[in-house]
């Protein structure tokens, strides 16, 4: 960071004075930072925190599994396409007791079927039937027989449900929605990027802004002790100890709640990047401001967002979902019209003395059939207005895609807006900074000279603080306006050398 004002304070007043003033500062600070930081120190650039949240943020392990999910349920979609397979058995008794014979049949029956539909809507089914019937009756009469039928199922739509869009919809929604969490993810680490960064120039602020606080109260405290001097020495009044002491007890204040947000800032960025508070310390921000104007392409800049902003990208899998459930929709209000071609082959023996008394069931025979099957609802009016809606809703995905088209435009240009403000805000809290320290050195002097008031001199005081406290909080803004612009732009993993893939392994 640039040089804060206080640095050139005393330069106007005798050589020996400011030196003893200078290794007082100095102590002073010294000192506060060491119990306000007895505690083991954890050096961190943005590098490094970012590594750290990579691997720890509890944010970011939660969104890590959402792709999983999505995964599982695109195979899940898959299997609408993987073969079936039923089987089941009978076994039968009957007795009978009647004049002029009894009788007893006994009968074993077992269905086997294997089917699986094809992604352009054919569905194939192979079934197999073996059968076993024995029968006796007290006359003498006594049949037994054996039958294996083999059928060949095929059926083929003809309007309704036939093409590979219609028929793998649910495949292609869930491969879209798997996507889109991938994207979801990538949009989770952009956010958790963005927001480390942000976290360790709040930390760093509050830092800075501890120390000019310091700074602050050790300038009150060496007034307070020149002005009992004087007063000691009667070229004073005391009503000036009165107002340095009170100026002295306002910035004691100012210190304390200083330290407080340094704290509570260190414990939120641990315990966002750790992913809990369970490593602590003083965390020292090695990472400086960076002070150069960015140069920014505004056009360049939209032009690649539109294809890495993942809000984007999503909105154009939404839109090809969409259009899946169109083409789909269209297609349900067609008749359904069926094909069904069947081929069968029986293979039959029988033990039957006479053949006419065999059943056809148990000889062999090859059988053959064309079915042509229609069925459709009367007026197709749910299937109509499944269509319509369908429309409707690729409608409102285009203009959602227009309307986030138009908001990244707005976002990257404010975001650029923001950027520049931020630096020329930084660029004239520098200048105030130094006018307000040379300001006080001259008013400083004026006082060793009788020519102003302690309450004058602690005015400037003041104001020397507050442009300290300016430069400081303009100097994080522009390093935030930094953050906002990349994250704007979808560019924040490429400015800071992350890829996906390496997250995801």
């Amino acid at each position: 960071m640039s040089k804060m004002p206080f640095a050139g304070l005393h330069r106007n007043i005798g050589m020996k004075k400011g030196i003893i003033r200078t290794i007082f500062l100095i102590s002073a600070i010294w000192i506060s930072s060491g119990y306000l930081y007895a505690e083991e120190h954890i050096d961190l650039t943005i590098p490094d925190v970012i590594e750290i949240a990579l691997s720890n943020n509890l944010g970011l392990k939660s969104e890590r599994i959402s792709p999983d999910i999505q995964r599982e349920n695109v195979e899940t979609a898959r299997s609408v396409f993987d073969p079936n397979v039923t089987a089941g058995g009978t076994i039968s008794r009957l007795e009978t007791q009647e004049d002029p014979s009894d009788a007893e049949s006994n009968e074993k029956s077992l269905q086997v079927s294997i089917g699986k539909k094809l992604s352009r809507g054919m569905d194939v089914s192979v079934n197999l039937t073996v059968s076993d019937d024995s029968h006796k009756n007290s006359a003498g009469v006594d049949s037994d027989g054996r039958a294996t039928l083999t059928t060949l199922v095929i059926t083929q739509p003809l309007m309704k449900n036939k093409g590979e869009t219609v028929n793998r919809r649910g495949i292609i929604i869930a491969e879209n929605n798997y996507k889109k969490s991938d994207l979801g993810f990538k949009q989770a680490v952009i956010n958790m990027v963005a927001e480390t960064k942000n976290r360790y120039w709040q930390l760093y602020s509050a830092i800075e802004s501890l120390t000019v606080q310091e700074k602050s109260l050790h300038l009150a405290r060496q007034f307070m002790s020149d002005v009992e001097e004087k007063v000691r020495i009667g070229s004073a009044a005391k009503l000036d100890i009165l107002q340095a002491k009170a100026e002295v007890a306002s910035r004691e204040e100012n210190v304390i709640v200083a330290e407080n947000k340094v704290m509570n800032s260190q414990d939120s960025l641990l315990n966002y990047v750790y992913g809990s508070l369970a490593k602590t310390g003083r965390v020292i921000c090695r990472q400086k401001p960076s002070f150069e104007a960015l140069q920014v392409d505004e056009e360049e800049l939209v032009r690649q967002s539109m294809s890495a902003r993942t809000d984007y990208l999503s909105a154009q899998y939404d839109i090809a979902s969409v259009e899946t459930d169109v083409a789909y929709t269209e297609n349900q209000t067609k008749p359904q019209l069926d094909l069904v071609g069947t081929l069968g082959y029986n293979n039959g023996s029988s033990d039957a003395v006479n053949p006419s008394q065999v059943s056809t069931e148990y000889k062999d025979y090859y059988t053959a059939a064309v079915t042509l099957n229609l069925k459709f609802p009367w007026g197709f009016r749910k299937d109509v207005a499944n269509y319509q809606a369908a429309r409707l809703s690729l409608k409102q995905s285009r203009i959602r895609l227009e309307e986030i088209e138009s908001g990244i435009r707005l976002e990257i240009r404010t975001a650029i807006r923001n950027v520049r403000s931020a630096h020329k805000r930084y660029q004239a809290a520098s200048v105030s900074g130094r006018l307000a320290e040379e300001k006080l050195a001259a008013e400083q002097e004026k006082y060793e000279n009788g020519l102003s008031t302690g309450y004058d001199v602690l005015l400037y005081q003041r104001d020397l603080t507050d442009a300290g406290v300016r430069l400081v909080d303009a100097t994080i803004a522009y390093q935030q306006a930094i953050v906002a612009l990349n994250k704007a732009a979808g560019i924040t993993l490429e400015q800071n050398k992350i890829e996906i893939k390496d997250i995801v392994q």
